[in-house]
């Protein structure tokens, strides 16, 4: 997709699929957030923070596409018993 900002960082990597690919692990490894739906929810609260979702298509497109594929309340890591 290219540079747009000229910052070295290819465009899909800082943004869209890529930026949300690496805040869901940044959430957990860094916020220690262990909720699966937790997670999925912050991770697109922040990307709709951080880009113009509502007048950029490409951002819109990149939320309306991240889709949770399994059990939002799945805890990651698992339950100690």
């Amino acid at each position: 997709m290219g540079d747009a900002d000229d910052n070295g960082i290819l465009d899909d990597a800082e943004k869209f699929g890529g930026y949300l690919g690496v805040e869901c692990f940044r959430l957990y490894g860094k916020e220690h957030i262990d909720i699966l739906g937790d997670i999925h929810k912050k991770s697109l609260e922040n990307y709709c923070e951080q880009f113009k979702v509502s007048s950029n298509i490409y951002d819109c497109k990149s939320v309306m596409e991240y889709v949770l594929l399994g059990d939002p309340s799945l805890k990651i890591g698992g339950y100690n018993l």
